[in-house]
């Protein structure tokens, strides 16, 4: 496995980015949310982009709001990385055997509510990483 170290500025630099493009995004400036994103992407590798995107969606970081207390809590994840007390473990795990066919979004998010025991299958969502993802920025 690749590691690739980050510093902690640069990291905390890298959030700052990402935070500024959720909440360019949730605004509507889908343009100056992809020029945040690849400035990010000049500080960080795009992977680990893509996974502070997965985690702000996930819940496992706080989610960039225009209020002041959205504001805070990831100014404080992004303090917490340039102190070095917020590190970001990127992983890859093989799969075992590629199936025979690709999965449908329908089956896939029915194997998630079986899993994960919602009892019911959530309405297609889409992120800022699907839109960018979309537009070819990722």
């Amino acid at each position: 496995m690749r590691v690739v170290k980050v510093d902690p500025a640069v990291l905390a630099d890298g959030l700052f980015l990402i935070g500024q493009a959720w909440i360019k995004y949730g605004a509507g400036d889908h343009e100056g949310a992809n020029a945040d994103v690849d400035a990010a992407v000049d500080l960080l590798p795009r992977q680990g982009v893509e996974a502070i995107l997965f985690m702000i969606e996930a819940g496992e970081l706080p989610t960039p709001g225009p209020g002041p207390e959205a504001m805070d809590a990831w100014l404080e994840q992004c303090r917490q990385a340039g102190a070095g007390e917020l590190r970001v473990n990127l992983g890859y795990m093989p799969v075992a055997a590629p199936p025979d066919r690709p999965e449908t979004e329908a089956e896939f998010r029915m194997r998630l509510a079986q899993k994960y025991g919602t009892g019911s299958v959530p309405p297609p969502m889409t992120s800022l990483a699907d839109e960018l993802r979309a537009m070819g920025l990722m």
